[in-house]
């Protein structure tokens, strides 16, 4: 049985949601299509690749520890997990088969780090770091021309 999750914040019966997580990526991708960010923040002066996902219900996010390592923050209304750099770009490589909402992030943020990441931050040259703001900025754009199921209702609900 296949899960789709896009809106997650609204499920309740998170038990199901772990049970497809641990079976299919398919379900991860869509976690982090509804409620993930793909970006490039800087770290040391130095821009890296940064995938987050946010949730009120911290299991979820837990599984996803378990699965690719990272971080969860926790914060007064949500948690998030949190994961950077090459790791980062592994995971985006793992999902990126299955995503749908964040394909083109996705491919962005793998196709501009692997042109341009030659190791630590202070190796690289001033066009790769250059580069890489160029591909941040696509991210945000990107970003913004991401249509949501409220955007769909909403047109509908307006004709």
């Amino acid at each position: 049985m296949k899960i789709v999750i896009a809106g997650s914040r609204s499920i309740e019966n998170y038990a199901a949601l772990l049970r497809a997580i641990e079976s299919s990526a398919f379900e991860i991708s869509e976690v982090v299509c509804g409620e993930g960010c793909v970006s490039y923040v800087s770290i040391g002066g130095y821009l890296t690749p940064d995938l987050r996902v946010g949730q009120k219900d911290v299991r979820v996010l837990l599984a996803f520890q378990e699965l690719f390592g990272g971080s969860i923050q926790t914060f007064s209304t949500c948690h998030m997990w949190v994961v950077a750099s090459t790791k980062a770009v592994e995971v985006c490589k793992l999902l990126l088969p299955y995503s749908v909402g964040k394909k083109a992030q996705l491919e962005l943020l793998i196709s501009s780090w692997e042109q341009n990441f030659t190791g630590k931050g202070n190796q690289r040259t001033e066009a790769q770091e250059l580069a890489l703001a160029l591909a941040s900025v696509q991210l945000s754009r990107l970003k913004q021309d991401i249509v949501t199921l409220k955007d769909i209702e909403a047109a509908a609900n307006a004709e």
